[in-house]
């Protein structure tokens, strides 16, 4: 059959037009890591997911052979970090290290330039830590049951220290506190370290810090451990009760996870599960997120997303039952 040689020209045209579709696009996942790598830990130094996320940080460098820089991004409950992976573009090269409060600040704070779920990629969960309610040991309760007894006595008397509006440790309070009938008067400070030095000093009561945060005062007494949020009792706290303990069903662990911008490509998600489940597997990198107080449970990214899900419907409801709300 004759084709036209301007019908020929057009055709080749058409072709080389439609060549970056044809080209397979596990190419992109390929292509990663292109340059370094810019991760984002919206918390203070030395907070329960900065310390993990330094210990895998350097296993990842190792695997892509290219510089993994971590920078933290403290302030307003985790936003200030996460706005700037949801704007960012989704090549994998800025990914953003979350916790409970990456959902809970979705809901606290209003008009978010993102929505927590929608905006980002879900990669990978990596693992969980409980957190304990501990008190200065000059209140005097020994039992969350004698502490919600002494806080109905003195009603929003009695304060608790968090490591910062919308952050796990805020919430959690909130819901324990709701869950007593109680109500204590909420201090937060701009991490961690902040809020458990004035715990110590005794210028708060009480605190809901992850167990490892605080383990070392627990042990030498200058702290007094009341419960722990996890499902079950920890293997650090063995005499300690768990909340659900007193209240059946309660769970209220410290969960880690990697996020990416929105839109990232499924070949690339895969690509980097695979890579951070590589690093989490090794050795050094095992001791180093459990000697944290992480247990490490790896999700795929399908699992993750329905976490992120279900975290936002748990979060927003406990919000606007106990009325919590940034100080």
């Amino acid at each position: 059959m004759f084709i036209h040689k301007h019908s020929r020209r057009n055709m080749l045209s058409l072709l080389i037009a439609a060549l970056p579709v044809l080209i397979p696009r596990p190419a992109v996942a390929q292509a990663f890591p292109g340059k370094a790598i810019h991760a984002i830990i919206p918390f203070s130094a030395g907070g329960a997911v900065d310390v993990p996320a330094r210990v895998l940080g350097p296993k990842l460098q190792e695997i892509w052979g290219r510089p993994f820089v971590m920078d933290n991004r403290p302030g307003a409950g985790g936003t200030i970090g996460a706005a700037e992976v949801a704007r960012s573009a989704p090549d994998g090269h800025t990914l953003l290290f979350v916790s409970n409060t990456h959902l809970i600040s979705a809901s606290l704070y209003p008009n978010l330039p993102y929505d927590g779920v929608r905006d980002f990629t879900p990669i990978i969960e990596m693992g969980s830590a409980p957190n304990v309610v501990v008190v200065n040991p000059a209140l005097g309760p020994r039992t969350l049951v004698e502490l919600f007894a002494l806080a109905k006595t003195r009603p929003g008397q009695i304060s608790y220290a968090s490591s910062g509006n919308g952050s796990t440790q805020h919430l959690l309070g909130a819901h324990l506190w709701s869950l007593g009938g109680v109500s204590l008067l909420h201090v937060p400070y701009k991490g961690s370290g902040p809020a458990t030095q004035d715990l110590l000093g005794g210028r708060v009561d009480a605190s809901v810090p992850g167990v490892n945060n605080v383990l070392q005062h627990i042990k030498s007494g200058k702290l007094r451990a009341l419960a722990v949020t996890g499902a079950n009792r920890s293997r650090d706290l063995p005499d300690v009760p768990s909340v659900a303990e007193t209240f059946p069903g309660y769970e209220g662990s410290l969960w880690m996870g990697l996020l990416g911008p929105a839109n990232m490509p499924r070949e690339l998600v895969t690509r980097i599960h695979r890579d951070v489940s590589t690093a989490l597997a090794s050795e050094d990198v095992k001791r180093g997120i459990n000697g944290a107080g992480f247990d490490i449970e790896i999700r795929s990214p399908e699992q993750f997303s329905k976490l992120l899900l279900s975290e936002q419907q748990r979060w927003s409801k406990v919000i606007k039952e106990t009325g919590a709300k940034v100080d």
